[in-house]
């Protein structure tokens, strides 16, 4: 059995244990008394006009910053689970299709997961104040599955995420038990999908030579700026949503707020580290 295998096994023996993650959160318990993200992984944490704002004010907003980040969640498994379910006649064994049946289970599952706690919360984002960067989406459905810069797109798209929601998750105590319920199970299943989407990059890169792989970083470091922006930084229209007033201004405070790219830095950190060992390196974009 190859090391490959071995890694796909291990995914799939721990995947066996799948439950419905809508039937493991007592939906009735959430409140609109509590806050839904803890204050400083908020856009403006920091900020003294946000800080000096009355609490259910701010409390309020990370209501709608939560659901943001819900609406980031359902648009990259989107593109997961179309691209996953592509990629099934592709699978080189019955270990390896498994282990994308056991995948598209789990994105649906979160996705699920994500709608219903909209329908519960009776937040209406008028349309959705997230837009997915159009260029992002295209490559998500149009890129080779198997192409190095795709896997390595999987790759940030699953792990940058997974970092927020840890540091989400050290400060569970703080936020609404439903919210902290839903992280945690979302994060049960991506620290797996983490592990093949590096271990699919890993066997991409190992067909690329040096130059390729210099390349690869110059057109995924023109990527990561979009990819990160359209993650940490909420449209002008969620603010005012939220009731803080002129969107836009709010907008360009989060943008230029120190506290927030602090916090992109570090959970775009890990990844780059990785990359950088990969021969893949890319200077942080914020």
């Amino acid at each position: 059995m190859t090391d490959r295998n071995a890694v796909l096994q291990q995914l799939n023996a721990v995947s066996e244990t799948y439950r419905d993650p809508l039937a493991a959160v007592d939906w009735p318990r959430l409140s609109a008394q509590t806050w839904w993200l803890p204050p400083d992984c908020l856009s403006l944490a920091g900020i003294a006009a946000f800080e000096d704002l009355p609490e259910p004010m701010r409390r309020r907003l990370s209501h709608y910053e939560f659901l943001h980040w819900l609406q980031v969640g359902l648009w990259l498994e989107r593109l997961f689970l179309a691209r996953t379910a592509r990629g099934l006649n592709d699978a080189v064994n019955p270990l390896d299709y498994a282990a994308r049946l056991h995948e598209l289970r789990e994105e649906a599952g979160h996705s699920l997961l994500f709608l219903k706690f909209m329908e519960v919360c009776g937040l209406n984002l008028a349309g959705g104040a997230f837009r997915p960067p159009r260029r992002l989406t295209v490559l998500g459905k149009l890129a080779p599955v198997n192409s190095p810069l795709f896997r390595l797109a999987v790759v940030v798209g699953e792990e940058v995420p997974d970092k927020f929601n840890r540091r989400i998750r050290a400060q569970a105590h703080g936020i609404d038990p439903v919210v902290a319920r839903v992280i945690n199970l979302h994060m049960m299943d991506e620290a797996r999908h983490v592990a093949r989407g590096r271990l699919l990059a890993e066997e991409a890169l190992a067909r690329a030579g040096r130059l390729r792989r210099q390349m690869l970083g110059n057109a995924l470091a023109r990527l990561l700026g979009t990819f990160v922006w359209a993650v940490f930084l909420p449209a002008p229209t969620l603010y005012e949503l939220a009731g803080l007033g002129e969107g836009r201004h709010w907008q360009e405070l989060a943008r230029r707020n120190g506290t927030r790219r602090a916090l992109m830095r570090a959970c775009l950190a890990p990844t780059l580290h990785w990359l950088a060992r990969q021969g893949v390196a890319i200077p942080p974009p914020v």
